[in-house]
């Protein structure tokens, strides 16, 4: 919150502070609220109540995920299953596609990019949260005539490289990035 113990007091940091709550309050599921604040002064003292009432709080019903590959729909809705019939924590849901990304690069999704594009309300219970899947090309190699490099270590440095430049990879990239490796 924008207000701190011992600061100095400002009325309209008191506002921001219960935007902020609002705002912390919807991203976990809770629509339906109310948050006021009481003032009260004592000689040099002040004390600052927040009261906050939640009348109610919506569940996940399914998830859309917006995506052609259904491997990639289906391993992405397997590790968000744990989420449906809870409350739509949004910050949980982040995290755990950021988790699904990464482990997807590690299988060759270089550049996928999976994003939380909504949370839609579907009745007084339910929400239903959209995920679009964007860049989910999937990239393989066969590296043959390498004597002194595992395929690890050599897809190992591709990885590496993406990580850092984030260009697109091609033929004459992979070369460069293999003849690094063996210099």
């Amino acid at each position: 919150l924008t207000v701190k113990e011992g600061d100095f007091f400002d009325e309209s940091q008191v506002e921001n502070s219960v935007r902020i709550i609002v705002e912390n309050l919807k991203e976990r599921g809770f629509d339906q609220h109310t948050v006021t604040y009481n003032i009260l002064r004592e000689d040099e003292e002040l004390f600052i109540t927040f009261n906050i009432t939640v009348n109610s709080l919506k569940k996940i019903k399914k998830f859309i995920i917006e995506t052609e590959n259904e491997k990639l729909k289906t391993f992405i809705h397997q590790r968000l299953l744990l989420l449906i019939n809870r409350a739509p924590d949004v910050l949980r849901i982040r995290t755990i596609l950021k988790n699904v990304e990464q482990d997807l690069f590690q299988s060759g999704y270089y550049y996928i990019e999976i994003n939380l594009e909504g949370i839609n309300q579907i009745n007084d219970q339910f929400v239903v949260p959209t995920i679009k899947v964007s860049k989910d090309e999937m990239y393989l190699f066969t590296i043959e005539g390498n004597k002194i490099f595992s395929r690890f270590e050599l897809v190992a440095a591709i990885r590496e490289n993406v990580r850092k430049n984030q260009k697109n990879l091609d033929r004459l990239i992979i070369e460069k990035i293999i003849g690094q490796v063996y210099k």
